[in-house]
């Protein structure tokens, strides 16, 4: 996976299920789920969003034959890839910046993730911050930092 790639998930959901699973799906499993397909191809994602197909609408292809029920509608969760994992146990980028850069590129990560992810309430801890700096080229980071030094000199 790339940046920019979109990461989905999706179930199928109909009126007999209880609502109970859908909401733990959606808050909990789908999450987990995701979340450990991204560790696994070293990425970071963004916010997950999620939308109902109709059963043959788009891609969503037509509900499994081996259950019963009516009303069928595929769940599909989404998030963009923003970010690669650093890999574990690896000397970093970040492990060389001044203390002071390196505060000044998380609070720049977190300004853009906040604008790019509004309905988003995660706060990026310092770490999450960490994983996408590292993400990005050396180029990117340069011009970050430049692009806040001349901020504050304005």
């Amino acid at each position: 996976m790339q940046v920019g790639d979109t990461a989905q998930l999706a179930a199928w959901f109909c009126d007999e299920d209880d609502p109970k699973q859908l909401q733990k799906w959606r808050k909990k499993d789908c999450r987990k789920h995701m979340e450990a397909s991204a560790e696994m191809h070293g990425v970071l994602l963004g916010k997950i969003e999620f939308y109902e197909l109709e059963p043959g609408e788009g891609q969503a292809g037509h509900p499994p034959e081996d259950r019963s029920g009516t009303d069928w509608k595929l769940l599909v969760a989404e998030a963009k890839v923003i970010g690669h994992r650093a890999p574990e146990n690896q000397v970093t980028f970040i492990q060389d910046l001044d203390p002071k850069d390196l505060t000044t590129l998380r609070n720049i990560t977190r300004t853009a993730y906040t604008r790019y992810q509004p309905a988003s309430l995660t706060y990026l801890s310092d770490e999450a911050c960490d994983e996408i700096i590292e993400g990005l080229s050396c180029d990117v980071i340069e011009a970050m930092i430049a692009e806040a030094y001349h901020a504050t000199k304005h």
